[in-house]
């Protein structure tokens, strides 16, 4: 008797198990549904994707689709924006020169910096570089300069190249990093100085990258560079 109770157990046992399936079909709309079921794989559920009709079938306890429909659901999201990346370059003479135009009021502070820095007299802005790139990707900005400005060969116009070969963002620590960031200034043909560095910059703080003497010791052009993420 005792064994057949067992047999009816087992005979019934796929039934009650049948009846306990749940079957579900989600439609996604942003995501890729191949990439989804590679994800899916703890839940205990059986899982059919197709990407071209964007599609998941779930098959599983009741219970079981259920927490597979809520993950799938936290997935299926648009991608977030794509973040832009302003850098504003600065390029400042500093010299030993008594007489200079007034300094440009939104560098006063790290003017006030590279005096305690640089045995120079006076420091003018020569120029501003504006460039914008997506996150992740190089950022490359090049013009022309008025001979006066570096004291250079008054038939030669100089030219620069400001570059990043890469470009990031760290949310969490609100700072944009710059990879191989670099300023080439040709001064004349076949003469050029460069000025270049890896660097972190915080939203909105102003950093000296460096300087070189294109026109001898008594003189530095200065790179300073600022940089914002815009949506």
């Amino acid at each position: 008797m005792k064994r057949l109770a067992i047999i009816l157990l087992v005979i019934a046992a796929p039934l009650l198990r049948a009846e306990e399936i749940s079957r579900k079909v989600i439609e996604l709309k942003y995501v890729n549904a191949n990439q989804v079921n590679s994800l899916l794989g703890n839940f205990g559920v059986n899982i059919r994707s197709d990407d071209r009709l964007k599609t998941i079938a779930l098959t599983g306890s009741p219970e079981s689709v259920a927490q597979a429909e809520a993950a799938i659901k936290k997935l299926d999201v648009p991608a977030p924006a794509e973040k832009n990346i302003e850098l504003l370059a600065y390029l400042v003479m500093a010299s030993n020169d008594a007489q200079t135009p007034p300094e440009a009021a939104d560098l006063t502070s790290v003017i006030k910096q590279m005096r305690t820095l640089f045995p120079y007299k006076s420091y003018r802005l020569l120029d501003t570089i504006w460039v914008r790139t997506k996150a992740g990707g190089s950022a490359f900005e090049s013009g022309g300069m008025a001979p006066a400005s570096l004291k250079t060969d008054p038939n030669f116009n100089p030219t620069y190249l400001l570059s990043a070969h890469g470009t990031w963002y760290d949310a969490d620590n609100k700072t944009v990093r710059l990879a191989d960031l670099s300023l080439l200034l040709v001064l004349r043909e076949k003469t050029s100085v460069k000025i270049g560095s890896n660097v972190d910059i915080r939203e909105g703080q102003k950093v000296v990258i460096g300087k070189t003497n294109p026109t001898g010791a008594a003189s530095a052009v200065v790179l300073i560079v600022t940089a914002k993420v815009v949506d």
